[in-house]
């Protein structure tokens, strides 16, 4: 197949050149204990070392309240806030073979979460072209892994009474 071979090529060119480390997210489980209240969220996440980031789009949008398109009101709640569209180009190559895309993933970078919004495969499922949406200022639940260090030392002191 020469297609593939083109578009893998392309895609390794790309990650060469234009490539930037990303987290990719998937929500396990989500366990809530009635009796304690206790929150159990499982996630697994995938480190991919190159991503292509094609240019983000960062707009400024207004919503309002539904009260005032209901009842016609000339004061009602709204906000502006900033949201950022990007797309990332994920290689097949960097994720476990047989993965399969799920709409509820997200991305990570630089400390910024991104939701995925529209999925398209590439040719021969070589890889994803991702069309995904952040907002300004957002939590990023970002899953940082655990690295703790402690000094333990042993010394050897013999104490003795004599009577």
């Amino acid at each position: 197949m020469p297609n593939v071979k083109f578009i893998r090529d392309t895609l390794y060119q790309l990650k060469k050149d234009y490539g930037v480390p990303v987290k990719y997210g998937r929500l396990i489980k989500n366990q809530l204990n009635l009796e304690t209240g206790m929150n159990t969220v499982t996630k697994q996440v995938y480190l991919i070392r190159k991503a292509i980031q094609l240019p983000t789009k960062l707009q400024r949008k207004f919503v309002q309240d539904i009260a005032y398109l209901a009842a016609n009101k000339n004061f009602t709640y709204g906000a502006l806030f900033d949201e950022k569209v990007s797309i990332f180009i994920i290689d097949a190559r960097d994720l476990p073979r047989g993965f399969l895309l799920n709409m509820d993933d997200y991305l990570f970078m630089g400390h910024q979460r991104f939701v995925v919004q529209l999925a398209e495969i590439l040719e021969h499922n070589c890889g994803w072209l991702l069309t995904v949406k952040s907002h300004e200022g957002a939590n990023p639940f970002e899953v940082q892994p655990l690295r703790h260090q402690s000094r333990l030392q042993f010394q050897q002191e013999v104490r003795y009474v004599l009577n």
